[in-house]
């Protein structure tokens, strides 16, 4: 910082101003933050974890992966969102912005998928989110793939292969079915799990695609329901 000197003050700078501009440059130097004098970024604490480059979470000495900030929920090994104690399933993190809706604000939007947050699939017509760190959804190649050899299709939940190779969670029935559960149940479609058919006189079938109904009750694509009721 330029000094004005006594010259300089006499063309328009008083000598209040002057002494001001002293006072300050012989301030003792330590309460300077240089990082901040300099435009630095602040530096994050790393993680503990031999050969770990990731940064600590939270007031942990770990990131994420390796046991950082975890849900509260009992049992659960997620890691928590943002400043709540909770992950996303357990409510944690920011939730969508539509009244009523629980579910967690997707990326930097303030809403769910469900609602038109996060990103969307780059196909051309797609309205899917976007799976991973990829621009695509798992119909359209993004996200993890299964590893079973020559398989293509999308790995489901934290598991690395798909549904059919034995990926995803199983179905929770004594006697031992290994089916997929389905939805957010513990149990696949034979045994109660998935989404049931709304049918006002008390239909146990499952319902049908995107839609609320069973294939008896007009649920699922035209061409399923003629199909099943052939049968």
């Amino acid at each position: 910082m330029r000094i004005p000197n006594k010259r300089s003050c006499n063309r328009g700078c008083t000598a209040s101003e002057r002494d001001s501009t002293l006072r300050r440059l012989q301030a003792p130097t330590q309460a300077r933050r240089p990082s901040k004098l300099l435009g630095l970024p602040k530096k994050r604490k790393q993680c503990e974890h031999e050969s770990c480059t990731k940064s600590a979470t939270g007031s942990t000495n770990f990131c994420v992966a390796h046991g950082g900030k975890r849900c509260f929920h009992e049992g659960c090994t997620k890691s928590s969102q943002g400043s709540t104690k909770y992950c996303v399933a357990h409510g944690g993190g920011k939730s969508c912005f539509i009244q009523g809706c629980t579910k967690s604000a997707q990326g930097g939007t303030k809403y769910c998928v469900g609602h038109g947050g996060g990103n969307w699939c780059s196909h051309e017509g797609c309205t899917k989110s976007t799976q991973g760190s990829t621009v695509y959804c798992a119909g359209h190649g993004g996200g993890k793939r299964c590893d079973y050899n020559g398989c293509t299709k999308a790995a489901q939940g934290s598991t690395s292969y798909c549904v059919g190779h034995g990926g995803g969670k199983r179905c929770d029935h004594a006697e031992g079915c290994t089916k997929s559960a389905q939805g957010g149940t513990s149990y696949c479609v034979a045994h109660g799990g998935g989404k049931r058919c709304l049918h006002v006189e008390g239909c146990t079938k499952s319902a049908q695609g995107s839609t609320s109904y069973c294939v008896a009750h007009k649920g699922g694509t035209a061409r399923k329901r003629k199909r099943r009721l052939a049968k």
